[in-house]
């Protein structure tokens, strides 16, 4: 108590005097008695007193609308004093945040606790406040490092499993292949334990959203099984799955995170199986329809809850380590720990992820019998989709072979790590691509100026100009020569979840994390191998202004020139849909979704061959990757009028071999 000082505040002189007076008799110093809220806020912001004691009612100003003042601006505690103790005025009192109420008269020792308490809850408070304010920079410095170490490890193991890959396809000796085959699967093993402590750390943190899309659970499971495959035939055991008549193959919902859950448990089912079977069972709950039609009067919600089982005949879980094999760093039996390794957060990760997509996950098991996991998860049956240009309409195929009729590409690799271009540029060539490499932003806009290329795969992270700049300047035209429209892989070890929007809605025409899987990779090149041909061998036929290019549409769709009109028509549908969409998130300051409705109409936009509108999508998609919500704000008028323009020059010409005027822009 040495040295508390507390403002008197009383339109009543003779009481705030004899206030003053017990407030110092107890030891308290009074360094302002004031009489109306003008003066309390003055007094306040001025002394800066640990504690205000006001009463409600003054004759001049409000006591309420003070202690709202001295609260929340000052961060002094304030204690109401008042003679009348009716609902109406505590209830109008109580909004202001109080840290304590006296009811006149009062004596000296309630008055005493009471402020004791204002003072200790107060003090509680801001060190509650300090606590949080401590745990989120400890949160960013904690995502911040796991992203430096990611990007590390990541760059890392690129130049490992590149190099790896390379090699084994060389002629080799029997034992020279099996030992790289073995580096390749420790460092596959390595990105699988990166990944785990990743998705960990964002489940913590209550960072990952699901990203519903329409998908085929036959496919999902074949993939699953797939990935399983060989390290069950080097077992010799069997490995498949079941799926009941009532299940649809056709779902809405997260089908990345579904398969990460059921390639951790299958995975895990395999390791630990030595002889017999594993067998994943998909399977419907039925649904009380009566339970379902009360809870919901206006329509249950079209959604189904599936049972997935994954049943495996290996050496079991014994009791004690059964009730804690879903908790995080819980591995079971030291012996099993140092015979099979891992992290131990594979399982907690998939009770995270379970319970994010609506389901819960247990398991049973005797030591030396088997075990069985199961899991819930509430899916939707796919609705029918308007047929337009979807966010993955240029997905990159399976293929791992190089595609027929397709030419050579002139690639440049951009990135300031040596190993890194060594390993692009050998995968390249052997593809039988054509390779020139830079090592900084300056560099490659040289290169770029000089020569011509059909892709540019640039490393984000460089250094002193980083790739997203030197995207941005590509896009924004600034150099002569150099092809705004070029298409740009954004090729980075950034890989934590958010990466690949982020890169996407910054204008990047594709993305590949490192490590780089040889398969995506050479699949990836394929398509835009194949792109760049039919590009060469349309025929070119007139651009309908500087507003839309036909052309654009012709080459995207196999030179197909009745689909002209059938993806203009959907472009009118959709496109107002999504310029609308991102409005609203950008009013709303919602930089995240706006992103993901900016992208769909870029999309929209480039399938339909919208030139102009296309590249102003790409500005408001700078301005997002750069947290400049209010720059891409301001984008919004000129981007309605360039749709609308767009639009009504489409309906203009639709039905009708006649060109239409060309209409220039300077948007």
């Amino acid at each position: 108590m040495p040295n508390l000082r507390i403002i008197v505040v009383d339109d009543e002189q003779i009481v705030a005097l004899d206030l003053r007076r017990t407030l110092e008799g107890l030891g308290y110093i009074v360094p302002a008695v004031e009489t109306d809220a003008d003066g309390a806020i003055d007094a306040a912001k001025r002394l800066r007193p640990d504690l205000v004691l006001m009463d409600i009612r003054l004759r001049r100003g409000d006591g309420v609308d003070a202690a709202h003042v001295i609260t929340n601006q000052f961060d002094i505690p304030v204690v109401f004093l008042t003679a009348f103790s009716d609902e109406a005025t505590l209830s109008r009192a109580m909004k202001a945040g109080p840290f304590g109420f006296l009811v006149k008269p009062f004596a000296e020792r309630e008055l005493y606790s009471t402020i004791e308490v204002a003072l200790l809850k107060h003090r509680a408070v801001r060190e509650i406040d300090e606590a949080r304010q401590a745990a989120e920079h400890a949160s960013l410095a904690k995502t911040s490092f796991l992203a430096g170490m990611s990007h590390e490890i990541r760059n890392t193991l690129n130049g490992i499993v590149g190099m790896t890959e390379l090699v084994l396809d060389t002629p080799l000796s029997g034992e020279q292949r099996e030992s790289l085959n073995t580096v390749l699967a420790s460092s596959e093993t390595l990105l699988t334990l990166l990944h785990d402590v990743l998705d960990f750390s964002r489940l913590e943190a209550r960072q990952l959203r699901l990203v519903e899309r329409p998908f085929s659970l036959d496919r999902l499971l074949k993939q699953v099984v797939q990935a399983s495959r060989s390290e069950a035939e080097r077992k010799n055991i069997s490995l498949d799955f079941r799926v009941t008549p009532d299940v649809p193959d056709r779902l809405t919902g997260d089908a990345t995170r579904l398969t990460q859950v059921l390639a951790n448990l299958v995975g895990n089912a395999v390791k630990f199986t030595h002889k017999g079977s594993v067998i994943i069972e998909v399977s419907a709950i039925p649904q009380d329809q009566t339970l379902l039609e009360s809870l919901f009067p206006d329509g249950p919600p079209s959604s189904l809850t599936l049972l997935f089982s994954i049943r495996d005949t290996g050496i079991g879980i014994a009791d004690e380590h059964l009730r804690t094999i879903f908790e995080a760093f819980s591995q079971g039996a030291e012996e099993t720990v140092q015979r099979y390794g891992g992290t131990g957060l594979g399982l907690a990760i998939c009770r995270n992820l379970v319970e994010i997509m609506g389901g819960s996950i247990w398991a049973r098991s005797s030591e030396g019998q088997g075990s069985s996991f199961h899991f819930t998860c509430r899916l939707r049956p796919e609705t029918p989709a308007i047929n337009t240009p979807s966010e993955h309409a240029q997905a990159p195929t399976s293929s791992a072979t190089p595609a027929s009729g397709a030419r050579p590409l002139r690639v440049l690799v951009v990135d300031d790590d040596a190993t890194g271009r060594t390993i692009t540029c050998k995968m390249l060539r052997k593809r039988g691509h054509v390779c020139a490499c830079a090592h900084d932003g300056a560099t490659a806009l040289q290169r770029l100026t000089a020569d011509r290329f059909d892709l540019v795969l640039l490393d984000v992270k460089m250094h002193p100009m980083g790739g997203l700049e030197l995207l941005r300047r590509i896009r924004n035209a600034q150099y002569p020569g150099v092809d705004r429209n070029i298409p740009v892989v954004a090729v980075t070890a950034h890989a934590l979840k958010g990466d690949r929007e982020r890169f996407l809605a910054s204008g990047m025409t594709d993305y590949i994390a490192k490590p780089i899987n040889a398969r995506a990779f050479n699949a990836m090149l394929d398509r835009f191998a194949l792109s760049a041909s039919s590009a060469r061998d349309i025929p070119v036929i007139p651009d309908r202004s500087a507003l839309l290019a036909p052309s654009e549409v012709v080459r995207r769709h196999g030179g197909d020139h009745n689909l002209v009109e059938p993806v203009w028509k959907a472009f009118c549908d959709e496109a107002p849909r999504h310029f609308a969409l991102l409005a609203g998130a950008l009013e709303e300051g919602d930089a995240q979704q706006a992103a993901r409705f900016n992208k769909r109409l870029r999309l929209a936009s480039e399938h339909a061959g919208a030139v102009a509108l296309a590249m102003l999508t790409e500005r408001v998609g700078l301005c997002l990757v750069e947290d400049d919500t209010a720059g891409a704000r301001q984008l919004v008028p000129r981007l309605e009028s360039l749709l609308s323009r767009t639009i009504g020059l489409i309906l203009s010409g639709m039905g009708t071999t006649e060109v239409p005027p060309t209409e220039h822009t300077t948007d």
